[in-house]
């Protein structure tokens, strides 16, 4: 007992690091908008003077556009058998009325309008396979009746290999499905990469006065 007593004496007076206050404002590094493509630094830049913000806020946002444009299409092979889709999660926390939501809008207007665009375009196409999967459908019940209806094996037969093609061809018709990006006032579980204030209740809540650089996630790692 007197032994346990003393070990927990000595561990009481070890030296410990101050505790680092979590109310302590940082200065966080300028953000690198010369390390954007041009084009990208060009726009970070226009917006955040126009909208009288910190460049951190656009340049997020571009990121996250970015990210929500390639998301599917690119990935990076850290090493043979580690590959992982170049996503980014990004946060923008900033006072009420920090004017977030002129940004958000200016900065993914092209990502929107070309969302637009590629809706309308496919329009047509999704109603002509819907149309023809229809067909093909139809026209497999109706040899299937066919072949119920039959007056003769030869007849049944070849009824039911007709209603066999007509199905497998409805089967391999696939239906395009444009994939929506995330709308700049709402977030999205199935693309996760657009993040933006979701009501003002959200906005009114963040007391966070600067903007969050985003990371990459590897395998380990979480999204900030």
């Amino acid at each position: 007992m007197t032994s346990f007593l003393g070990a927990l004496g000595a561990v009481g007076e070890a030296q410990w690091d101050p505790p680092t206050p979590l109310s302590a404002r940082r200065v966080l590094p300028r953000f690198p908008v010369d390390a954007l493509p041009a084009w990208v630094g060009d726009q970070v830049a226009a917006v955040a003077e126009f909208t009288q913000t910190p460049p951190d806020l656009a340049g997020s946002v571009a990121l996250a556009a970015l990210s929500t444009a390639a998301g599917g299409r690119a990935r990076v092979q850290i090493r043979p058998g580690w590959v992982e889709p170049v996503n980014l999660f990004t946060v923008v926390a900033m006072p009420p009325g920090s004017r977030k939501s002129a940004v958000f809008a200016a900065m993914t207007a092209p990502l929107l309008a070309a969302e637009q665009a590629l809706a309308e375009h496919a329009a047509p196409l999704i109603v002509e396979a819907e149309l023809a999967r229809r067909t093909a459908q139809r026209d497999a019940e109706r040899h299937a009746n066919g072949a119920a209806n039959a007056s003769s094996p030869e007849v049944r037969t070849e009824a039911l290999g007709m209603a066999a093609d007509a199905a497998l061809a409805a089967e391999r018709m696939t239906v395009p499905t444009p994939r929506p990006t995330t709308s700049p006032t709402r977030s999205s579980p199935t693309t996760a990469r657009l993040t933006a204030p979701t009501s003002p209740r959200t906005r009114s809540s963040t007391t966070s006065t600067a903007c969050c650089t985003p990371r990459t996630t590897g395998r380990g790692s979480q999204p900030t």
